[in-house]
């Protein structure tokens, strides 16, 4: 009975996968046939591997609270790109604010929120395409998380899949050190616009950043180098795939794409790091202009390193006494 159920746990998790390279290439596919690059929302990849292909989801959060924190997100940062006339710093600080909000209000630690509100302002912009993108592929994979994971093989047949509640930081200690996380953001986004790199500051990045600002236990050091050289290797399959495989060869977006999420996918597996936002700097270097795919793996890079600085900084300058900031 036991070796019954570890192999449709295996299964399973073959099925989650194949789902998750799935759901980018028909995001990627659909963005070609209607001809409208914001259908393309790469925090999507980041959601697959969260809910689905992870071990535990690292989020906290039920579906519908998901659901409609990403959406509020998402219309926030639609409305500030397309209707506030200010200063790409002050459309970053206004985006962020509300994701950090969004955070704080509903108690939870679902961070893509960051990506979708700061996402449209990175990028200069963004079409209602953007917005039916989150509330169909987004949503999609959030509300479909209890089918796969119940559905097929019945409830015991599945470990659990949400992380069990932990500690969370009061609400004055995140409204601090979200704040001086803000200021750390708006110097990196500042100076990659003055370089005409803004994805310096590439939402997924800064998704990955925020877990570690708010997060209450002391940072594991080794991990943080991993989980930098899994984003790195992300920017290079996803760049790679469209630049050698679609730019080059001819094949289709839809198709490297997948690939290039597939390799993500492969690699997590294979080292047993899973963190979900290397998903999406992956399907982001397919968002990206074509000019700026072959320097996107640096920039991205530049900015994993400045971002995981600027957090492990945040944890430094915002501690208690006595309190353990590193661990091995």
């Amino acid at each position: 009975m036991e070796k019954e159920i570890a192999d449709l746990r295996e299964r399973s998790v073959w099925i989650e996968e194949g789902l998750a390279i799935a759901v980018v290439a028909l995001m990627t596919a659909a963005a070609g046939m209607f001809h409208e690059k914001d259908i393309i929302f790469p925090e999507v990849g980041a959601l697959t591997i969260g809910f689905w292909a992870a071990p535990a989801c690292p989020w906290q959060v039920s579906g519908w609270k998901a659901v409609v924190m990403m959406l509020a997100a998402a219309l926030a940062g639609f409305l500030t790109v397309n209707f506030v006339p200010a200063p790409f710093a002050v459309q970053i600080l206004i985006s962020f604010c509300v994701a950090a909000a969004l955070i704080i209000q509903s108690r939870t630690r679902f961070y893509p929120v960051f990506s979708a509100a700061i996402l449209p302002v990175v990028l200069r912009g963004a079409n209602p395409a953007y917005l039916a993108s989150v509330a169909v592929f987004a949503t999609g994979v959030i509300l479909t998380t209890g089918w796969l994971k119940w559905g097929r093989q019945g409830r015991k047949a599945r470990p659990e899949r949400i992380s069990p509640p932990g500690p969370l930081l009061e609400k004055r200690v995140q409204i601090l050190r979200f704040a001086v996380f803000l200021g750390f953001v708006l110097i990196l986004g500042m100076l990659g616009e003055r370089l005409g790199h803004q994805l310096l500051i590439a939402p997924p990045l800064i998704v990955g950043a925020a877990g570690i600002v708010d997060d209450p236990s002391p940072i594991p050091l080794v991990n943080l180098f991993k989980i930098g050289g899994l984003c790195l290797a992300a920017a290079v399959f996803g760049a790679g795939c469209r630049l050698a495989l679609t730019l080059t060869m001819g094949f289709a977006p839809w198709l490297t794409a997948a690939a290039a999420f597939a390799l993500v996918l492969l690699v997590s597996w294979r080292f047993g790091l899973w963190f979900p936002p290397a998903g999406a700097v992956a399907v982001l270097a397919y968002l990206i202009p074509k000019a700026a795919v072959r320097t996107y793996p640096l920039w991205a890079g530049l900015g994993a390193l400045g971002l995981g600085i600027s957090a492990v900084a945040v944890r430094l300058l915002t501690r208690k006494a006595g309190e353990k900031l590193l661990r091995l």
